[in-house]
């Protein structure tokens, strides 16, 4: 079936059923994927570019693409979202009756082929899940994760539903808490300009820690707000 803006048809649109083999019309071979059917945009060409397909076995739909691998495949150099003068919401929704603690709810991957092209990999991945969930409250947190040196994705940092930022822990206790288990430093901060370096502030009283080191059992050196410095005693 032709739309056509011309008795040549070479502009407009063309819907079709292709079965087993590239339907002809008017001896005019459609390359369409193989029990599709078929949106034909036709800008000045004859049988044009295949703009829309539908799998019949999966009701898989390609824009772009005659093989989408997904529900919706789309092919192009970006997709964009518009809502007149209010803001606009993209939703990844599960509908998992009563979804567990931990349970991821959505992810937003960046895929790209390994090395020889052989394999789509996800090399980063953004992740949001239940933290805990409940009858009256839920409380959820958002994971970044990457592809270090293989095929899958591991978590690196996590927000909590209370703010509390984890780098290298998934349960952080305290607004950005980093862990290391190997032999490394654990972090460096520089100014390689001729600014200050680092600022550590306690707006409370001067009985306050404003820094301390501790090895695990113990407070080494402790900092007060007063400015008295404490070796191997918190006081």
């Amino acid at each position: 079936l032709m739309f056509a803006e011309n008795a040549a048809g070479s502009q407009g649109f063309s819907l079709l059923y292709a079965g087993a083999v590239d339907p002809t019309i008017d001896g005019t071979a459609f390359t369409a994927a193989a029990n599709s059917f078929n949106i034909y945009r036709h800008d000045n060409s004859i049988p044009g570019i295949s703009a829309i397909t539908i799998k019949r076995a999966n009701g898989k739909v390609g824009i772009g693409t005659g093989g989408p691998v997904q529900q919706l495949h789309v092919v192009g150099d970006a997709m964009r979202f518009e809502r007149t003068d209010n803001a606009v919401a993209l939703q990844l929704y599960n509908n998992n009756a009563s979804p567990a603690d931990d349970a991821a709810l959505g992810y937003v991957q960046f895929m790209g082929k390994d090395n020889d092209g052989t394999a789509s990999i996800v090399h980063s991945e953004v992740r949001g899940g239940v933290q805990s969930n409940s009858n009256t409250a839920v409380n959820g947190y958002l994971a970044f994760l990457t592809t270090n040196n293989g095929t899958a994705v591991t978590e690196w940092m996590r927000i909590q539903s209370d703010g509390n930022v984890g780098i290298g822990t998934s349960i952080p206790g305290y607004r950005l808490e980093v862990k290391e288990s190997s032999a490394t430093w654990l972090s460096r901060i520089y100014n390689t300009g001729t600014g200050n370096g680092l600022l550590v502030r306690v707006d409370s009283g001067s009985s306050d820690a404003i820094f301390s080191t501790h090895n695990g059992t113990a407070h080494l050196l402790v900092v007060k707000g007063d400015g008295n410095v404490g070796i191997g005693t918190y006081t």
